[in-house]
C-alpha cells in the first residue's frame, strides 16, 4: 500500500493508492497485514495498540503542533472501532527521538509513556514535548519501541507503529531492515510519515516499511496548520462538557491531582479552539474514557464496582463538600452524579454523531487531506480491517441528520419571581441606615460587597469593600470570594449616593474628583428620561448624573444583588437603605480616582 499527502504552498491533498517501482516489484496490492492473512475477530481480541514515535528535533515544531491539535480527533475515530461484537481497548505509547537533550548512548530516543489507556496522561506528556536539534535514528527508534513495549502475542490485536520525521530513514546504528524484520516477527505494522515532499521522502528511504510489505509510506506538510470545521453543534457540546466535569468526584491521595489534570488537558485542548475542545469532550463521553477513571473518580468507581461503599473513603480524601455529609448522603450524592453523567454523555454522543457527519461532508467538499491525522487514519482503517476491525460511520448521510435540537436557555423567569417574592419579605427587616451599615462593617464575619462594574469599582468604592461584578455571580466565584455562606454581607449600589443635589459635593475639593464620582456613581434612577435616546447620547458621560431622570421609578442593582445572593444560599444579607451624600464626613471612598485628600479640609 502507498499513501501519501502531497502539498504545496497553498493547499494539500491526500491521495491513497499503490506504489510501483519501474520493475513493478510492488504491483501486487499489499494486504495490510505483515503475514498476509485477514483475520476474523475472535473473543480474545480486544486491543488496538498504537505507538507514536515523534521527531522532536528543531524543525519539527509543526509536527508536534499537529499531534497536539489532532490527538482527540484521532482517538475519537479509534473509539468507533469494533471487532465483531467486541469494543476493543485502545492503548497508546509515546516516544520522541532526534532531540539533542536526550541521551546519545541511547540513540537520542526516549520513551515518554509505555502503553496506557490513560488518555489524560498521553495529552499531558504530549503537551510537555518541546523541540531541540539532534540526530534522528529512525531504525533505532523503531527497534527500541519494539523491544521496550509490551506488544503481547495476540495475533488478532491490531498493533502498529507510526514514526514521523524529516531526515534520512537510514541514519543511526540500527538499520531500518533489522527493525522492520523484528516488527514482522512481532506482528506489528510500521507506518512511516515523512514530513516533507514525496520525492525527498522516497529518496531518504521512508518507503522502507512499504517495500517490506509491513506498513505504509506517507508524506505530510508538517507546517500545515490544523483547519477545523465549525459546526452548529459545537457550542452545545462545549456547554455539556462543563456540566460533565461537574459530575467528577475525586477521591484518594492522588484523586485531586488527577481531577486537576483532567481540567488542565481541557485547557490544553482549548489552545486550538472550540472544535478541538469539542473533540476532547466527545472522547470523554466515549467508552475509552467514561468509566475508566475508577482509580480516582467515585462515579466511575461505583460504575465498575456497584458494591463499593463510598463511606469507606476517609474524609480527608474527599472533596470539601462531601466531608460533612452522612454516609447515606455521600452515597446518594455519588449516585446522583452518576445519573447526571449518564444523561450528559448520551447527549454528547448523540450530538457527536450528527456533528461527525457534518464535518465529513464539509471535508468532502473541500477535498483537503494532508495532515498527520489524515495520514494516521488512512493507514489505521486499512490495516485494522485486516484484523477484523470495522469502523461504523458516525452517520450515513448528513442531509438526513436533524437540525440541532432546540435547548431552552437556562432562564427561569417564574423561579426568579418566586424568589423575589420570598426575598421581599426577608428584605423588609434587612434595610439599614448608613450609621448601622458602618457599625456592622466593623464586626467579625462581615463584608461589604460591591457588585458594580469592575471599571466603576476600580475608580471609586466604599473603603474596605470587596468586589464581584454582578455579571460574574456564579457558584464558583461566590464560593471563592465568600467561602462561608453564613457571612453577613452588606450591599450598596449607585442608588445609595446623592449625585444630584446642590449640596452633594460642597465639601469635595477638586472638580475632577466630583466628575469621577458623578460618572462612576451615576444613579440608575428613572427608566423614563425626559431626553430622547439621541439626546442622551449627546450628553457628556463624565458629568451626567441622572438629574433629568424620573426619581420615582428606580432600577437599583441592590435589588438584583440581594435576590441572587439569597438564591445562591447567602441569606445573611443587609442592604444600605439611605441616600448618602459624598460630602458626608462618615463616608470614606477609595479607588484609583480618589486621592488621599479629596475633601475640603474643615
Amino acid at each position: 500500500m502507498f499513501l501519501h499527502c502531497s502539498s504545496n504552498a497553498t493547499s494539500s491533498t491526500f491521495v491513497p493508492g499503490w506504489f510501483a517501482t519501474k520493475a513493478d516489484a510492488l504491483d501486487t496490492k499489499f494486504s495490510a497485514k505483515p503475514n498476509g492473512n485477514v483475520l476474523a475477530p475472535d473473543a480474545q481480541s480486544r486491543k488496538i495498540k498504537v505507538a507514536l514515535l515523534l521527531d522532536t528535533s528543531n524543525s519539527m515544531d509543526g509536527l508536534i503542533d499537529q499531534a497536539k491539535a489532532q490527538l482527540w480527533s484521532i482517538v475519537n475515530e479509534l473509539s468507533a472501532a469494533q471487532a465483531g461484537s467486541i469494543a476493543p481497548d485502545l492503548q497508546i505509547a509515546l516516544y520522541h527521538y532526534g532531540n539533542i537533550g536526550l541521551q546519545a548512548e541511547k540513540g537520542f530516543i526516549q520513551q515518554v509513556t509505555p502503553f496506557t489507556t490513560n488518555l489524560d496522561l498521553i495529552s499531558e506528556k504530549l503537551f510537555a514535548l518541546g523541540t531541540n536539534g539532534g540526530e534522528e535514528y529512525c531504525g533505532q527508534a523503531i527497534y527500541t519501541s519494539l523491544k521496550d513495549l509490551d506488544w503481547g502475542k495476540e495475533r488478532a490485536d491490531y498493533k502498529t507503529i507510526f514514526i514521523a520525521g524529516n531526515e534520512s530513514f537510514a541514519q543511526g546504528n540500527v538499520a531500518p531492515g533489522v527493525a522492520i524484520n523484528l516488527a514482522k516477527q512481532q506482528d506489528v505494522f510500521v507506518n512511516a510519515i515523512f514530513c516533507g515532499d514525496q520525492q525527498t521522502g522516497l529518496s531518504d528511504g521512508w518507503n522502507a516499511p512499504l517495500q517490506a510489505a509491513v506498513g505504509a509510506f506517507m508524506n505530510i506538510d508538517s507546517d500545515q496548520k490544523t483547519a477545523y470545521i465549525a459546526t452548529p453543534y459545537d457550542q452545545q457540546i462545549d456547554d455539556l462538557n462543563a456540566k460533565l466535569n461537574d459530575t467528577y468526584v475525586w477521591y484518594g491521595t492522588e484523586g485531586q491531582k488527577n481531577f486537576a489534570n483532567m481540567n488542565t488537558q481541557d485547557m490544553n485542548a482549548a489552545q486550538y479552539g472550540q472544535s478541538n475542545t469539542v473533540d476532547r469532550a466527545m472522547m470523554k463521553s466515549s467508552r475509552l474514557y467514561n468509566s475508566r477513571n475508577d482509580s480516582w473518580d467515585l462515579v466511575d468507581k461505583v460504575s465498575v464496582d456497584p458494591g463499593f461503599d463510598v463511606s469507606t473513603v476517609s474524609a480527608a480524601n474527599l472533596p470539601e463538600e462531601m466531608r460533612k455529609m452522612s454516609k447515606a448522603e455521600q452515597q446518594a450524592y455519588v449516585l446522583q452524579k452518576q445519573s447526571q453523567r449518564a444523561a450528559i454523555t448520551k447527549q454528547i454522543a448523540d450530538l457527536g454523531k450528527v456533528r461527525g457527519a457534518f464535518i465529513a461532508k464539509e471535508k468532502e467538499k473541500a477535498g483537503d487531506h494532508g495532515s498527520l491525522q489524515d495520514a494516521i487514519l488512512a493507514a489505521v482503517h486499512d490495516q485494522a480491517r485486516s484484523k477484523g476491525f470495522t469502523f461504523p460511520a458516525l452517520a450515513a448521510d448528513v442531509s438526513a441528520a436533524p437540525e440541532p435540537a432546540f435547548v431552552p436557555a437556562l432562564v427561569d423567569f417564574d423561579y426568579f419571581m418566586e424568589l423575589a417574592a420570598e426575598v421581599k419579605e426577608v428584605r423588609k427587616n434587612r434595610l439599614v441606615d448608613f450609621g448601622t451599615f458602618l457599625s456592622m462593617a466593623k464586626e467579625p464575619k462581615t463584608v461589604i460587597l460591591d457588585a458594580r462594574a469592575t471599571e466603576h469599582f476600580d475608580a471609586v468604592h466604599i473603603k474596605g469593600a470587596i468586589h464581584l461584578d454582578y455579571s460574574m455571580f456564579n457558584l464558583y466565584d461566590l464560593a471563592r470570594l465568600i467561602p462561608d455562606k453564613n457571612t453577613r454581607i452588606l450591599i450598596y449600589c449607585n442608588n445609595n449616593f446623592d449625585t444630584q443635589s446642590a449640596a452633594a459635593f460642597e465639601n469635595v475639593a477638586k472638580p475632577a474628583v466630583r466628575e469621577e464620582i458623578e460618572r462612576t456613581l451615576v444613579s440608575k434612577a428613572g427608566p423614563m428620561p425626559r431626553f430622547t435616546n439621541a439626546e442622551v447620547l449627546k450628553l457628556d458621560p463624565k458629568s451626567y448624573s441622572g438629574v433629568e431622570m424620573d426619581s420615582k421609578k428606580t432600577l437599583a442593582l441592590n435589588i438584583h444583588t440581594f435576590i441572587n445572593l439569597y438564591g445562591y444560599g447567602y441569606t445573611n444579607v443587609y442592604e444600605l437603605s439611605q441616600l448618602v451624600s459624598p460630602s458626608d464626613p462618615r463616608l470614606e471612598l477609595e479607588g484609583k480616582s480618589i486621592p488621599a485628600e479629596w475633601r475640603v479640609k474643615p
